[in-house]
């Protein structure tokens, strides 16, 4: 059996400011995966392979409004192969 996986990726953000980001990302997965099988019904062997690409194109605001908490926001649109998907994201932090 072989197995092998390559996986290339690159991402960049664009800091408009200390608190807002832009960025963008790209990557590509190429899986490949040689099987042989033998038991007593049957007999098989064959080759599978699988390549995918993933973007996205995302926004991220940070607000410090105050010297323990502080909240990230975030909006980001995947697009996987032909599919596209949107997220939105709220995130609180507290610091002790």
């Amino acid at each position: 059996m072989d197995n092998s996986t390559l996986t290339l990726g690159v991402e960049a953000d664009w800091y408009i400011n200390n608190a807002w980001s832009v960025g963008v990302a790209t990557s590509y997965l190429q899986s490949k995966e040689d099987y042989y099988y033998d038991n007593e019904y049957s007999q098989n062997e064959g080759r599978y392979n699988d390549n995918q690409n993933i973007s996205n194109i995302n926004t991220q605001y940070y607000w410090h409004f105050s010297d323990i908490f502080s909240a990230k926001f975030v909006a980001q649109q995947v697009f996987v192969d032909s599919d596209s998907e949107t997220s939105l994201g709220v995130a609180i932090n507290a610091r002790f």
